[in-house]
């Protein structure tokens, strides 16, 4: 009845946005906008939209006019903060979110998104302060009590962090699944059994199924499931008595608990990390890739990238030119184990660098420890292949972005949950060029001592 209506449209299109068609929600409050151009409300949640398709630029644009007609608008600068901050603008983000919050102490949201721009500049003590007051405005925030736990376990505090990771299940993106049976809490289950779920990435699934062993110890049988690549890697790890692929039926259990509760379970400190390796090896009648070493030159594997849908791989990866240069020594033979669409990368190194590739070989990770068992070093970005070389108890060098996962802590090059792996870490975020000058001096030093021995 009135097709230009402003607010149906707007809130049409915010409605359209929260069902997940941020497309569409662009058109129909850039519609809004165009009938009432100073309808700040609608520059804002035009904003989000952008934001969502990866629009960042044009994000920006939409808070400031938002902003430009209505400056005291908190929730404006909050959203240009999280568009700064997503742009690595960090120091700006900050500023953004001081000011959402002059305008509004008791933003419980802006307090938790200043904490995670603190967070990525390396300010972890400054960064907890600002999650712990977004809890006191809100003490059911369940983003806040999760980022709370990754800072404290990042910080070393890990009995600390694992209990605050536990509510990571109350946020609205994870699902820990339905199940009429109790969750385990590592009370002794006698001729029972105890169904263990992996969640998250596949490298948390490999770090993590070290606790197996301890769940078996208290019990009868436990059941593994785990996703579908992994299934054959994972099948003969110590203290899984049944292996099953995600989706596929269940055998009867009597527990069940996702995976990462189990640290925390175990009560978990730096100081008894349960750090055995190998804990994971290449599976029987697995065919070996062959590979094409050169006489004399050690064999060192390499991935650049990891999963590109991770919300931090603009940070973790990094571009494969940065290895070109490695690539060119003639002491070495380069191996890539990466996978997906990436890998074509390798088509357009320069003519003067060498790298075999052995991506289109692996089709699973069972595959992929098959060719690691081969090399005498791997280097890779944070990515499932450092947790599974590291589990293999072969030598890694995991290169790490200025704020890294918790799971690395924070200044050491070494790691507590896997003996054989070495870390490099950016001095300055976004600065890989360092971090590859002192793999490649360390990479001198290395070939020294394999021509001595």
């Amino acid at each position: 009845r009135e097709p230009n209506n402003v607010v149906a449209l707007h809130h049409l299109g915010v409605i359209t946005y929260q069902e997940g068609d941020a497309p569409q929600a662009t058109a129909l409050i850039g519609k809004a906008i165009a009938l009432r151009p100073g309808y700040a409300a609608a520059h804002n949640n035009l904003g989000n939209a952008l934001r969502d398709q990866g629009k960042l630029e044009d994000a920006v644009v939409a808070y400031r006019r938002a902003l430009e007609h209505k400056p005291d608008y908190a929730a404006a600068h909050n959203n240009l903060g999280v568009a700064l901050q997503d742009q690595g603008k960090l120091e700006d983000a900050v500023v953004a979110y001081r000011r959402a919050l002059e305008l509004k102490p008791g933003y419980a949201k802006a307090h938790n998104n200043l904490g995670n721009a603190l967070y990525d500049q390396g300010m972890l003590e400054d960064a907890v302060v600002a999650y712990c007051r977004a809890l006191e405005l809100k003490p059911d925030y369940a983003e806040a009590h999760e980022n709370l736990g990754m800072s404290l376990m990042l910080l070393g505090k890990l009995d600390e962090g694992f209990r605050e990771y536990e509510w990571r299940w109350k946020k609205r993106d994870f699902c820990l699944g339905e199940y009429l049976q109790p969750q385990w809490d590592g009370q002794e289950y006698a001729d029972k059994t105890v169904l263990i779920h992996a969640e998250q990435g596949l490298g948390d699934t490999i770090q993590f199924i070290r606790y197996a062993p301890l769940c078996r110890a208290r019990g009868g049988r436990v059941v593994f499931e785990c996703p579908k690549p992994l299934v054959e890697l994972l099948r003969g790890v110590d203290g899984v008595d049944q292996m099953v692929s995600r989706g596929e039926p269940v055998s009867p259990f009597d527990f069940h608990t996702p995976l990462l509760n189990l640290p925390r379970i175990f009560g978990t400190t730096l100081a008894d990390i349960p750090a055995d390796v190998p804990y994971i090896s290449v599976p029987d009648g697995v065919a070996t890739p062959p590979l094409d070493p050169v006489e004399g030159r050690l064999r060192v594997g390499i991935v650049w990238q990891g999963n590109p849908r991770h919300k931090n791989d603009r940070n973790r990866s990094c571009p494969l030119n940065h290895f070109e240069a490695l690539a060119r020594r003639d002491d070495l033979t380069f191996y890539s184990l990466q996978v997906g669409p990436v890998a074509a990368d390798l088509e357009y190194l320069a003519v003067d660098a060498s790298i075999h590739d052995m991506g289109t070989q692996l089709n699973n990770f069972a595959d992929t420890a098959a060719v690691v068992a081969q090399l005498d070093l791997v280097i890779t970005v944070d990515t499932a292949m450092a947790h599974l070389v590291g589990a293999l108890a072969r030598p890694v060098w995991t290169l790490l972005p200025f704020a890294p996962d918790w799971r690395w802590l924070l200044g050491r090059d070494d790691s507590p949950w896997y003996p054989t792996m070495r870390l490099f870490r950016q001095a300055r975020p976004g600065d890989w060029h360092d971090v590859f000058d002192r793999v490649d001096r360390a990479l001198t030093v290395l070939t020294a001592e394999s021509d001595r021995r």
